[in-house]
């Protein structure tokens, strides 16, 4: 049997001061990054859990959608126009040359599309 990492959860105040605090420190860095790295540092958590604290608070605070059916629609129907626009300028032995390329998670995710979106 596989051992599993433990990783204990923290109390939410812990989380609640540490997304204050990126929020306070953020205009100090250019990139988002270092201002996750300099706080994590001194909540002894690694940036990318800082990061989820921090995305998880905006979605609470709705700030920031979730990845919900109203994207997922979205995302088919452009992944349709792209499918309509390559078929428009790609000849059939291009078109199978660039499909044989692509990894299957990816053509998988254009058959969905092609399947589930609605006519336009």
């Amino acid at each position: 049997m596989l051992e599993s990492k433990y990783s204990p959860r923290q109390p939410d105040e812990l989380r609640v001061r540490g997304v204050r605090l990126f929020k306070e420190n953020r205009p100090d860095y250019s990139i988002d990054s270092a201002a996750y790295a300099s706080v994590a540092e001194k909540f002894a958590c690694s940036r990318f859990t800082l990061r989820q604290w921090c995305i998880q608070a905006e979605r609470d605070a709705g700030e920031r959608t979730s990845h919900g059916p109203e994207n997922l629609v979205t995302v088919r129907r452009n992944a349709l126009k792209v499918i309509r626009l390559m078929d428009d300028k790609l000849s059939v032995r291009r078109r199978f040359r660039w499909a044989a390329q692509m990894p299957e998670y990816r053509l998988k995710l254009i058959r969905n599309a092609v399947k589930l979106a609605p006519e336009v």
